[in-house]
This record gives structure tokens, sequence and C-alpha cells, in this order.
């Protein structure tokens, strides 16, 4: 109703709508649908709703392809059988962004295990480690002494990554480590978190080392000090007494 092609080569369609809906330059498609546009389905749930199935490059698939002529590019918004949703570069077929039906996000890759997982490294001004008492549990006591001991015994080398190009880094290899101090989820990774508490673990073990030794010489002192005001006294009656 009331729909008008007046431009060259333009198509518009129009929904009952009692209002004019006109094309605004040529070649131009128009639909003014309220009910939506459904590809694939009777049954729209937003303005453009596609449906479908199969592998993302499958013409009858859930999916939107964007193709930009000049780059000669085409990226490709996919829900997959499984109802994850991929954004995919559809000219190399690589997976670049997976959102599981669990809410857990890939970047890089397709099977996110955390809420997310990033295949390659992570560049970021800064980053936000929720560490509020209520948000954790089961709270055990540690010995910082002992925490000492094992950092002292911890291998520390240098190294960089196979995949990456960004220099050299420092630091324990995830085996070692999960075998020090059994923590994170296994022995091929370290949660950053807990280098950050080892650290701090081991400065208080140093201190406690520190301040044991420090007593000892302050009582070692003290002792010194007490058999010298001795000895002195001794001399001093020695000398008054052959003065005399």
């Amino acid at each position: 109703r009331r729909a008008k092609a007046i431009h060259t080569g333009a198509f518009v369609w129009g929904d009952s709508t009692e209002a004019d809906f006109a094309s605004t330059a040529a070649n131009q498609f128009l639909i003014r649908a309220g009910g939506g546009v459904g590809i694939n389905t009777f049954n729209p749930v937003v303005p453009l709703t596609v449906a479908g199935s199969g592998d993302y490059d499958s013409l009858g698939a859930a999916a939107i392809v964007l193709r930009n002529t000049a780059a000669n590019k085409s990226w490709e918004w996919h829900v997959l059988d499984s109802g994850a949703m991929q954004l995919a570069d559809f000219t190399t077929g690589a997976t670049r962004v997976f959102v599981n039906t669990n809410g857990n996000v890939g970047i890089g890759m397709d099977s996110p295990t955390n809420k997310l997982h990033v295949a390659g490294a992570v560049q970021g001004t800064a980053f936000v480690t929720t560490s509020d008492r209520n948000a954790k549990e089961n709270f055990q006591s540690v010995s910082p002494r002992a925490v000492l001991d094992k950092v002292m015994a911890l291998p520390i080398t240098t190294w960089n990554y196979k995949e990456l190009r960004d220099g050299r880094h420092i630091g324990p290899m995830a085996q070692d480590f999960y075998a020090a101090f059994g923590l994170g989820g296994s022995g091929t990774t370290i949660t950053s978190v807990d280098p950050d508490g080892v650290a701090l673990a081991a400065i208080q073990g140093l201190n406690e080392k520190l301040e044991s030794r420090s007593q000892k010489l302050e009582a070692e002192n003290a002792e010194l000090k007490a058999r010298l005001e001795k000895l002195e006294e001794l001399i001093n009656k020695t000398i008054n007494g052959g003065a005399k």
C-alpha cells in the first residue's frame, strides 16, 4: 500500500500501513514490513530474521555474509547447528570470534573453556581483577616461610612463545609452578592472580626470616655488650686496686 518506486531501478515493497513509502534514489531495494522480514522463516522475530542450518559456507545456513568488493574480503555472522555463534573470515574459512551456548567467548578459537578465552596475546592499559572477599570461599592460611622456600627452589628462566613475536619473557613453567603450589586448574596454565599471591607471601616469608635473624643478632649484641661491661668493670677494679 502506497509503495512508490519513483526512481530508475528502484523496487519498493510496502505493507498495509496507510502512509507513503517511497524510494529516495535510483537502484534502491526498500521494504516496509511492520511484522518483520523473514528469510527461510515465516515467523520473523526482529525486523530481519534469517533462518537455516548447515556449515558456514552453506546456502541454507543461518548466516549473513558481508562482502567488501574493493578489498575482495568477506565476513560472516553464523549460527551453528550446535546453537553457538561465530564471526568467521569467510574468505579464509577461519573463526575469529566464537560464542558458545554457555556464554563462553573465544577469540581466534572455537572451543573456549572460560568466559573469555583468547588464542594469542592480550594487550590493554589495565586489567581489573575481582578480589572482593565476598566473592571468595574456603579460606586457608599459608606459611610464608614455606612459600619462600618453594619460590627459592622454583626454576626461573627466560624464553619466548613459539607462535608470538613479542620478545622474550621471564618466569616459571606452568608444570613447575603447579607442582610446587598446586594452584590453578591445570599444569599447563598459570592463573595470573596466583603469582601475585605467591610473591606477596614470599615477601612476608623473607621479612619473617630477616626479622628472626635481626632478633638473634640483637640478642647476641646484648649478650656481648653485657660481657663487655663486666670485663670493663673487672678491669677498672683491677686498675683501681693496683693504684691503692
